[in-house]
């Protein structure tokens, strides 16, 4: 080998090294990805989160965010969701930073006065632990984030609409549902007609004292174990009646939801369970103002009349 190939064959020795020496470090590992938040879960009390307009502050009620949280310091929140959201929080990597200027703050939405999301985790004496920017989305299922005082920008794992700002978006969708079966359940509709589906003996049900089908009662009750909000509604005005109420009469209560038509295709609900004026789909209340053919009995005498009928 003459001097310049041993020449060319060090210089590319030396690269190689280089090369190993940047990616595996001096312990001969390869570097990992770290952890872009390094917080405790049950450190966080509070999270805010902030679209530049509307912000969405989510307080946990209990020891744990599973067993209760609010939101707005009004309303019962979502505690899957937050759960949900929050480990994918803190299980954001940091990875390497794809830009760490001003210029690429501002570009990828990510600075203190031109952001997308910002996520403020704060403890139980309203410290705040740690500030999340989140802006533009490099592709599906990926945002732009950086951390207030930090420099860097990552791409990393989360979507701005698994971070929505609106109370709506956090709120309890099943905060009217019932838990449990009622022994009694009156309609009361406009101008003064009501009907009773009363529970007697032996779990036997009756419309207005007729017999009833009682699978179909037992569909009709779990409308209400099952009832959905869409959101929160403005409370209505002095002097607005109310067109429709449903008693729900239990041992020890009885819950009684009030329903206004709005024109919308929707309905506005309230009721005597829990505080607040909420949003209900047409369809989900039309299920629950049910008429007597919906839940009697087909009597023997009139099938047997139909076959008789029949040709």
């Amino acid at each position: 080998m003459d001097r310049i190939s041993r020449i060319l064959v060090m210089v590319f020795g030396l690269q190689l090294l280089l090369i190993l020496v940047f990616w595996f470090g001096l312990d001969g590992e390869l570097d990992q990805p770290g952890s872009l938040i390094e917080l405790d879960r049950t450190q966080i009390m509070t999270i805010e989160i902030n679209d530049g307009e509307n912000t969405a502050r989510l307080v946990r009620n209990s020891e744990n965010w599973a067993d209760g949280a609010s939101v707005n310091d009004e309303f019962p929140a979502d505690s899957v969701k937050i759960v949900d959201v929050l480990g994918k929080i803190l299980a954001l990597e940091s990875g390497w930073p794809i830009a760490s200027t001003t210029a690429a703050h501002q570009r990828f939405e990510v600075g203190e006065s031109n952001f997308q999301r910002r996520i403020d985790v704060s403890d139980s004496g309203g410290s705040v632990l740690a500030t999340l920017f989140a802006g533009t989305s490099p592709g599906f299922g990926k945002v732009h984030a950086r951390l207030l005082g930090e420099e860097d920008v990552f791409s990393v794992k989360l979507s701005n609409y698994e971070i929505a700002s609106g109370v709506d978006d956090w709120l309890d969708k099943r905060l009217l549902a019932v838990d449990r079966d009622p022994v009694k359940i009156r309609i009361k509709r406009p101008g003064g007609q009501a009907d009773s589906l009363d529970r007697g003996d032996e779990f036997l049900w009756t419309w207005n004292g007729n017999k009833t089908d009682s699978e179909k009662v037992l569909d009709y009750i779990a409308r209400f174990q099952n009832l959905r909000v869409l959101g929160i509604a403005e409370p209505q005005s002095e002097g607005v009646t109310t067109q429709t109420s449903i008693e729900l009469e239990f041992p020890q209560e009885t819950i009684t939801l009030n329903f206004f038509e709005t024109g919308e295709d929707e309905f506005t609900v309230t009721s005597t369970k829990i505080a607040g004026t909420y949003r209900v789909a047409s369809y989900s209340v039309d299920r629950l103002l049910i008429e007597e053919t919906d839940v009697t009995a087909i009597e023997e005498e009139s099938v047997d009349g139909e076959k008789a009928s029949l040709p």
